[in-house]
């Protein structure tokens, strides 16, 4: 089987895959942690719509903003993400890597029978870009049922 996942991807090659449900961008507690004086505690958040299949980002009234595209997003308003969008989270020149990119993977879902309901399955990761061999990294993602 073959689906389809979204991820940002840092400028330095880190690939966070994004879930199908709302997540939080910041400093603490957050799905996606970052380490910057110019990320707040809770910065932004990125919601997942079912009904359109699509990915939006929302700053939640940071005080160095959230850019897509190198243009500063109004507070409290979603934007709908687009395939190759360039976000930052914050600006500070002093932390890099707080710019990432939205990209579509295809992913190879294996799944063998555990027990009588159970399924083990595991997802290959292609590499994102021709010039990262080692991003093909197999993953656990679920034990469930059928």
């Amino acid at each position: 089987m073959s689906v389809t996942s979204w991820f940002l991807v840092s400028s330095g090659g880190t690939r966070h895959r994004l879930p199908r449900e709302m997540i939080f961008v910041g400093r603490d507690d957050c799905e996606l942690m970052l380490q910057s004086r110019s990320v707040d505690k809770q910065h932004a958040v990125i919601n997942y719509e079912a009904g359109t299949d699509e990915h939006k980002v929302k700053d939640l009234g940071s005080l160095n903003g959230t850019f897509v595209n190198d243009v500063r997003i109004q507070e409290q308003m979603y934007i709908t993400l687009k395939l190759e969008d360039k976000l930052r989270f914050g600006y500070d020149i002093l932390s890099p890597g707080l710019d990432y990119y939205f990209k579509l993977a295809p992913c190879l879902i294996t799944c063998v029978p555990v027990g009588t309901s159970v399924l083990s399955c595991h997802v290959l990761l292609p590499p994102l870009f021709s010039d990262c061999p080692l991003c093909v990294l197999p993953e656990i993602i679920a034990l469930g049922t059928e």
